[in-house]
């Protein structure tokens, strides 16, 4: 009985061990389950936040492209309006004694 009492002690004694190290490892299992679901969840929101961030930079390249021909749009209407509106000052001028109307009679004059 001696022996049984000393045997007895140590394997209720590693049972014990073994019940608190499977209780450590379902702890630690659970842990890294956790992080695991937090890395990916980490990597799904990084993921979209670039899809966001490309989509934005190429709405914002569109609207610079945008800008930029409406740019030269206006660059060239306004060159055309210049344009109409020197024409205009010389074809008044014209009419207004800067080739007199007689000048036909003028030249024929001249020439004889």
């Amino acid at each position: 009985m001696v022996l049984a009492s000393r045997f007895g002690a140590p394997t209720n004694e590693i049972t014990l061990q073994m019940q608190a190290a499977q209780e450590q490892t379902k702890a630690l299992s659970e842990e890294l389950l956790l992080e695991s679901q937090a890395r990916e969840t980490a990597e799904e929101a990084h993921e979209k936040a670039a899809n966001r961030a490309a989509e934005a930079a190429q709405k914002l390249a569109e609207q610079i492209n945008a800008t930029k021909a409406l740019s030269e749009k206006l660059v060239l209407e306004g060159k055309a309006r210049e344009t109409a509106e020197e024409a205009t000052r010389k074809g008044s001028k014209q009419g207004r004694g800067g080739w007199p109307e007689t000048s036909r009679a003028n030249r024929r004059d001249e020439k004889d």
